[in-house]
C-alpha cells in the first residue's frame, strides 16, 4: 500500500508520512464503506427474502381460509343437509296436517318464507346463512310436495 505513494522530490520525512497515512486512511475508508454498503445489501435480500416467504406463507393461509367459508368444512355441509332433510321432512308433514289450500295453493308453502328471510337478513357465514335458507326452501318444497301428492277431488273440503 504504500509503494503506491512515492516520496516527491522537496517533501519532507513528515509531509510524506502524512501524505501516506492520509492515502492509508482514505483507503480502509473506502473499504470500510464498501463493506458496509455489501453488508447493508446482503441484510436488504435477506429482508426481502424472509418479507416474501412470510407473503407467501400467509396468503396460502388467507386462501386456504377463504375457500373453507366459501365452501364450508365437512361438519358445515352436514348441517346444511340435515336442515334440508329435516325442512323438507317439516314442511311434508306440517301440510298432511293442515291441509289448507285457498286457490289450490298450499299454505303451509308460505311458513318456509322465514327461513329465507333470516338466512338472507343475517351477518354470518356463508354455511350459516345456507342452513336457514335451505331449510326454509325445503319446508316449502315439502309442502308442495304433499299438496301435488295428493290432490283435492273437486268438492272436498279440509
Amino acid at each position: 500500500m504504500v509503494d503506491q505513494y512515492e516520496r516527491q522530490p522537496g517533501d519532507t520525512p513528515g509531509r510524506f508520512i502524512n501524505n501516506v497515512a492520509a492515502g492509508v486512511r482514505a483507503d480502509l475508508e473506502q473499504g470500510y464503506a464498501e463493506r458496509l454498503v455489501q453488508a447493508r445489501r446482503q441484510m436488504r435480500e435477506e429482508q426481502d427474502r424472509a418479507d416474501a416467504e412470510r407473503i407467501c406463507a400467509s396468503e396460502s393461509l388467507m386462501t386456504q381460509r377463504m375457500a373453507e367459508y366459501r365452501r364450508g368444512r365437512w361438519y358445515q355441509l352436514g348441517a346444511i343437509a340435515a336442515s334440508a332433510a329435516t325442512g323438507f321432512t317439516a314442511g311434508f308433514l306440517a301440510q298432511r296436517e293442515a291441509d289448507l289450500r285457498p286457490l289450490g295453493v298450499p299454505l303451509m308453502a308460505v311458513a318456509g318464507v322465514p327461513g329465507l328471510a333470516v338466512g338472507t337478513a343475517i351477518d354470518e357465514g356463508v354455511a350459516t346463512r345456507a342452513m336457514f335458507v335451505v331449510g326454509g326452501t325445503m319446508f316449502s318444497v315439502g309442502a308442495t310436495t304433499w299438496a301435488l301428492l295428493h290432490p283435492r277431488v273437486d268438492g272436498e273440503t279440509p
